[in-house]
């Protein structure tokens, strides 16, 4: 395992890192150090968050669509304001459950076609053939930055 600088500075470089011209965690709607804090932690590290509603819904109606996607709501303590969600949520949860639930994920990670169904990437790996094409083409994009896989 490396030291913790090395592990810091590598998570850096990775959330800072462009795939084919993308900044991928960069252009999403989590900060990088969420992303960062995530990284450095157990497989099953909790990171508080406060989630921000999209401007034309509000925050009880993103409660509500994230317990219904988690239903635990009760282990990930989610509570809502007026205008803020707060949860206590793993990686794991955070690209299953919450990320779909942006216009981001929908827009620009998963580009919808005929065959496969919108956002849904849970759905789309349960496809062996559609999880070989992601990887395949996350590792050429990291190939063509010199940066391996």
């Amino acid at each position: 395992m490396p030291a913790p600088n090395q592990a810091h500075a590598a998570l850096e470089d990775l959330v800072f890192a462009s795939v084919a011209g993308a900044r991928l965690t960069q252009d999403s709607p989590i900060l990088p150090d969420v992303w960062i804090e995530l990284g450095l932690g157990a497989d099953d590290a909790l990171v508080d968050l406060l989630l921000t509603p999209h401007r034309r819904s509000s925050a009880l109606a993103l409660a509500r669509a994230l317990d219904g996607r988690l239903g635990r709501a009760q282990e990930a303590r989610l509570a809502h304001t007026q205008g803020i969600v707060a949860a206590h949520l793993d990686l794991r949860d955070l690209i299953r459950a919450a990320l779909p639930l942006t216009g981001w994920w929908q827009r620009y990670l998963l580009v919808p076609d005929d065959v496969a169904p919108t956002g849904d990437l849970v759905a789309l790996l349960a496809d062996p053939a559609l999880a070989r094409a992601i990887r395949e083409g996350l590792v050429r994009g990291l190939e063509a930055q010199g940066r391996g896989a």
